[in-house]
């Protein structure tokens, strides 16, 4: 009889140490630990496609980017100047500066149908190249994807 109620003894504190230790884990795992992180970016792109025109327009900008068609690629019209920026018929770099600050642009075939221009910031004194975005298009034309800073990806919904 004594064995027996030795054993309930210790059965019983089995199971209110088991208790105890499953309410623990209930309260530590009801704890809400909650980050908000947010981009300063716009949440999406607009791209018209016309005839010979691509328009692209965010929610931050205060005015489209037009691209237009000249013998079968895409220059960027700025201040009058016309700047290559979408092409399938070679790959090409080049540098651009703009407001005193240096820029390269590279334009290269990614496989058989799809193409990237990629735009750096580029300081030849310092030796440093900073990834500033990309677009990938198919052969023709239509943007696939914009890649920003090289972490944020905008793609198609």
């Amino acid at each position: 009889m004594k064995r027996k109620n030795m054993r309930n003894i210790i059965q019983n504190r089995r199971n209110l140490i088991n208790y105890c230790y499953f309410i623990s884990i209930l309260f530590i795992s009801c704890k809400e630990n909650k980050d908000i992180l947010k981009a300063d970016m716009p949440k999406e792109y607009s791209i018209y496609y016309k005839k010979d025109t691509i328009i692209l327009h965010n929610e931050d900008s205060p005015s489209p980017e037009k691209f237009v068609k000249l013998n079968n690629e895409y220059y960027l019209i700025e201040n009058g100047k016309k700047k290559l920026f979408f092409s399938t018929l070679s790959d090409t770099i080049y540098y651009d500066i703009h407001e005193e600050f240096r820029y390269k642009v590279e334009i290269k075939k990614i496989n058989s149908s799809k193409f990237k221009t990629s735009y750096y910031y580029f300081d030849k004194v310092r030796d440093v190249k900073a990834f500033l975005f990309s677009f990938q298009y198919d052969i023709n034309y239509k943007i696939l994807k914009i890649e920003k800073g090289g972490t944020i990806d905008y793609l198609p919904r």
